[in-house]
Parts: structure tokens; sequence; C-alpha cells
């Protein structure tokens, strides 16, 4: 048994009807550890002294008697212990404090002011490796492991060594679209490079995360882990898959799940539990990356291996080794060989392993990922970021504002400087509203809700409108409305920009075209160019005709656009539109006043605008069948609009 080098009280044991404590005394000094045992009648009080810094560390007081107050004095005393720690601050304050000391990378949203809507967290360790080791990754939902009911969306990576490692924890209001699509642009961020994208991303059959991955990681290749199938390969392959490494990616979601325990924690509890299994996981996969540098087995040892050595994973030399076997029986003949290796791998088969034989491997015949051998140093650095002229910026801005615009500036920079002194409060416990109706409420008529601007839209529209949400009208009111469509937030609306921006560089031929030449182009280019800080222009305002094909493509969804003067609909110009209907996922926003922009929610089988007028001579080959399944209610809706045009007032003089 391994001893701690603090003085610490353990609890050993503990069983149904009869307790037993056996309390074992580690010390650093030359005395030996002193085992005392207490009968099942006895008094107990345990003290254990600080073995940590974690949130847990410290001292706490267990007492009771072993028969019924053993658990209730233990929760008590955990309880108070936590309270103690936290002092005056309220459980945000608390949890902001620990994520700044371990300097998490953490986003919030919030609604109905202060009160927390999700919340997204990443260790900073997990940022170098979700990019070292890119190339598959687990996102799993989790529920029940917290008091107020939020679902756990769990990111898992896989390392080269084929350990699994957590990226970040989301934990979400709700299981809508909008949710899922807000974590996962905060976990695509991660990624510093275009090309460096997830390979394949693995999920189960949830409909709200299959169809925000597309939104989001339209380019990855979306796997499901299926319970059914995995049941039937299991029982038919059990024999053909090694019985240690075959299901590690579901059993890490499997272990968080056991170290989260209950759903009775706050956030400030969950967090201890998950930094302690992230700590755990960093530690286990530096000793394995590590054995490749300082350990090198006898049959490497050899020419054919000196430009690999503690240049290459121990797992792909074992790899090569095996594969080398097989160069007398195949040679240089590529039909016996079989690219075996170099096409699951990419790594030297048989084949190019003869070419070698009187020399070495060279180094660049191995893929990267496998030459990986630390996380802590990828070239993942960026030029320096610097904020001095931001700050600039942001004080003559300051100058500008009234008093009121002097408070409120002021209390939103001091809420990013002092994390530890926000105002946020953890959303209320949910409780069972399922109660009995009584006779006479059923009776009652339930008024016809009046929604805002209305008169905004075509009569025969009214009747398929959802809602109507409005947004600050702050000249970015476009932007706002479809960064809250796509569940990324209002305030992100500049983040909306900046991907309407890319898009637009690395298809710029193909805009060019769409929008009839190089000068409209940059014209349109220039104005996403915002800071968010300085005043907005009017030659910035979001041209819905034109930037409508620009955000259908990068999202990947179908965009409508409702006004009293002109409606369209735009669909993507280069993917593939998904067989099964269902899964596309359709926005609306309208023009409302000839000034303004606002967010519509639709009913299904909603009659849609006819297409937009450039849409079918610009969209690529592959597109094409994306507006077949609404020719349809796009017909419906130009039998509408036929019948507003011919009527006539009567009453008219």
């Amino acid at each position: 048994m391994s001893i701690l080098p603090l003085e610490v009280f353990m609890v050993n044991a503990f069983k149904e009807r009869s307790i037993s404590f056996n309390l074992f005394l580690a010390s650093s000094s030359s005395k030996s550890p002193a085992v005392l045992n207490f009968g099942g009648a006895a008094w107990v009080e345990v003290k254990v002294l600080p073995v940590g810094g974690g949130c847990c560390g410290g001292w706490f007081v267990i007492g009771g008697t072993p028969d019924n107050t053993y658990k209730t004095n233990k929760y008590n005393a955990r309880s108070a212990y936590r309270s103690s720690v936290r002092g005056n601050d309220t459980e945000m304050q608390h949890l902001m404090k620990l994520l700044e000391r371990d300097q998490y990378i953490h986003w919030h949203r919030l609604k109905d002011e202060n009160v927390v809507r999700d919340i997204f967290w990443c260790h900073p360790d997990a940022v170098k490796l979700c990019n070292a080791c890119n190339l598959v990754f687990l996102i799993d939902s989790t529920y029940k492991t917290n008091k107020y009911k939020f679902s756990l969306l769990n990111f898992v990576g896989v390392t080269p060594t084929g350990m699994t490692f957590s990226v970040d924890f989301a934990y979400l209001e709700g299981e809508r679209v909008n949710n899922v699509v807000w974590a996962l642009e905060w976990f695509r961020g991660f990624f510093l490079r275009h090309d460096a994208l997830p390979g394949v991303i693995v999920t189960d059959r949830d409909l709200t995360l299959m169809n925000a991955m597309k939104t989001v990681f339209h380019e990855c290749t979306n796997l499901l882990c299926r319970f059914h199938i995995d049941k039937n390969v299991k029982a038919k392959c059990k024999s053909l898959i090694g019985k240690k490494n075959a299901w590690e990616v579901e059993s890490a979601h499997w272990a968080l799940k056991k170290v989260l325990q209950n759903s009775l924690g706050d956030l400030c509890s969950v967090w201890d539990a998950m930094n302690n299994i992230i700590t755990l996981q960093h530690t286990e996969i530096k000793a394995s990356l590590e054995t490749s540098t300082h350990v090198v087995g006898h049959v490497f040892k050899v020419t054919l291996y000196k430009g690999l050595l503690s240049m290459v994973l121990r797992y792909a030399l074992n790899q090569i080794a095996a594969e080398y076997e097989r160069v007398h029986y195949a040679g240089m003949n590529p039909s016996r060989c079989g690219y075996v290796m170099r096409t699951m791998h990419d790594l030297p088969c048989a084949c190019e392993l003869s070419k070698y034989v009187l020399g070495s491997i060279p180094l660049d015949s191995i893929h990267m990922v496998w030459r990986r051998l630390s996380f802590s140093n990828q070239g993942l650095s960026e030029p320096q970021v610097t904020i001095k002229e931001k700050m600039e910026t942001i004080s003559k801005r300051f100058e500008e504002l009234d008093v009121c615009g002097k408070v409120t500036l002021k209390s939103k920079l001091r809420e990013i400087a002092y994390h530890n002194q926000n105002s946020m409060y953890p959303p209320p416990k949910k409780v069972n509203t399922k109660v009995k109706r009584s006779a006479s409420s059923s009776n009652q008529p339930i008024p016809r809700r009046i929604m805002p601007m209305l008169d905004q839209f075509h009569l025969f529209i009214h009747d398929f409108i959802d809602n109507i949400v409005d947004v600050k009208a702050d000249d970015n009111c476009g932007y706002r409305a479809i960064a809250t469509l796509l569940g990324m937030g209002e305030d992100s609306w500049s983040l909306v920009c900046n991907h309407l921006l890319k898009e637009l560089d690395k298809w710029s031929n193909d805009y060019i075209k769409l929008f009839g030449g190089t000068y409209r182009f940059e014209e349109l280019r220039r104005s996403l160019l915002v800071d968010g800080l300085s005043m907005v222009t009017m030659d910035k305002w979001m041209d819905i005709t034109e930037m409508g094909y620009v955000i259908a493509s990068r999202y990947n969804v179908i965009l409508v656009s409702l006004s009293l003067q002109q409606s369209m609909t735009f669909f993507p110009l280069r993917s593939q539109s998904p067989i099964d209907s269902s899964v596309h996922r359709i926005i609306c926003i309208s023009h409302v006043y000839g000034n303004h922009f606002v967010q519509v929610y639709l009913k299904d089988c909603c009659p849609l605008p006819p297409l937009a007028l450039l849409w079918s001579r610009n969209c690529h080959p592959q597109a094409k069948q994306w507006p077949t399944p609404y020719i349809s209610i796009m017909h419906q809706y130009r039998n509408w609009m036929m019948l507003k045009r011919y009527y006539v007032d009567i009453t008219e003089d």
C-alpha cells in the first residue's frame, strides 16, 4: 500500500450493518503508520489534513454512530466544508474564481439578465492536445449530472497511443439545435488551422446533435454509434477484437459518468470532479508519450530504424517491425503487398520497406500523427496578440458616452476583469410542474397571443408565423438576427461577419461571378470588416438580397427572407442536399419598417417565397436538388400572392 507523505487519517472500510474504521496514520517521519480499529458501537471522528490544492482539499470532520448517522454526518460535514471554502461568494463567483485560477478557457450565455443559460469550459492543455491529436473525436450527451438538470455535452479525443482525453465540457439549458450549435462553434474555434479540423466525429443517433454537426462541421465525417449494431458486432466478432482497448472511446465517457456519480452536485462540485479526471488523463498521456522517447527495444537498434528512434511513437515502430516481416514475401510486388499498412495507418508498407533494406527508413515517410511525442509544443502559437488599439478605441468610446452609458460600459469591463465579482446566478432548480388542472380552468378560452410587428408581413402569412423576436437596433441588427437563429447568441454577430468574410475569400471567383464583378464583391467584403466598437455606417448594413447567398452557403442552411417589398428563399450554392428533407435546417429573417431586421420562427408546412433570382444560374451541379422538396409550398406562396394582387377593396370610393 502506497502512503502519502503528509499526515492523513483515511477511512479504509465501510460495510452495510456493522462498520469498522481502519485509520492509517501516514507520516513523512520515521514513525511507522499507526492503525486504529474501532468497534461497531463506537463514535468516530475523522480529521483529514490537506492533501492537494483542489476545491476539496483541507480539513473536514466526520462524526456519528455507525448505525444510522454516518452518511448524514459525512454529507453535512462536506457541505459545511465547501461553504467555508466558498465564503461569501455566490456559486457562480466561486466557479469563475476556480476557472481563472487554473487558467481554464470558458464562455457562457445568459438569459433573463443574469441567469446562466449555457456554460462551456476547457482545460488549457486540452487545446494543445486536440490540435495535436485531431483525427477522431467523440461527442455525446450525459444527463442527471447536476441539480439544475442541465444536459452535459462531453467532447472526447483519442491520442495516437490509443488513450482518450476530455477536450471540453458544455452544460446546456436544453437539447435544442441552437444550444448545441453554440457549443460546437466554440469547440471548432480551438483548431488553429483550417486544414487541421477533425477528420471523424463519432456521435450517437441524436438528431439534434447530428443537425448541429451538419451546420458547424459539415466538412467532417460523422459516424454513428448504434447500440444494436454494437451488440451484434460484439457478439460475433468478440474473439477478433483486443479485450483491453476495444471500447476505450465509449469507456472514457462512462468513466466521466462514474466520477460525477449523482445528480445533486452544483457547478463547482462537478468542475472539481472534471478537473481531477483531466489532470490524471494528461499525466497518463505524457507518460505514454515519454515511453517512445526513453525506452528503445533491442529490435530497433539496427540501421533500418536509425532515423526513427526518439522521433516516432513506439506503437508505430511496432507496426513497421511487423510489416517488415512481410518484405521477404511481398518484396517490391504491389499485388502481394496490398498497400494495407499505407492505406490504414499511413506507414511504410512492405513494398516500400524493401527499398530501405540496406539503409534507413526516412522520417518523411511517417505520417505526422505518429511523430508527435509531445503536446506541449506543436508549433501552435499564433503571432503576438495585442489589445492596445482596442483599449484605445474603448477609451475613446467611453468618453463619448453619457453618464448612463459610461456606467453600463464600466460594469461590463469590470465583469471581464473581475470574474469573481460577477452578478450571474445559476438557473433555478427544476421542479415537478405536473399538477392537476382544475375543472374551471379547462373551460376558459385561451387568449390569442399578439405578436409584435405582424403588420409588416403579408396578411396570408400571419397564420404560419409562430413567433417574431426582435434584436438590438444598433445597425448590426441583420447579423445579430442571423447569429441568434444559428444558436450563437446575439452578441456573436461579429463572429458571423468573420465567418462570412472567410466564405467570400475562399470562394471569391464564384461570388465575383454571382455579384456581377469585382467592384460589388469588394464592397460586400468591406462591409464585413467591423470591429464591434466603432460607429457603423450605412454601407456596412446587411444587404440580404446578396448576403443571403453567402449565409446559406457558409452555414449550410435554407434562409428565408420575408418583407412587404420582396421575399425570397436562399439555398446553399455548393453542398449536396440530404436525401431526407426532414434534416434540412430552415431559418427565417424579416426586414421591417425599411431599416431593421428581426428573427421569424415559421410553423411547419409554411409556404416559402420563390427561389432567389441568381441561385439557379450560379449553384454547383450537386446542389441542384435543394429546392425539390419545396416546389409545392413555393407554388402555394405564389398563388397566395396572386390572390393578393387581384384583391379590390369595394368599400373604396
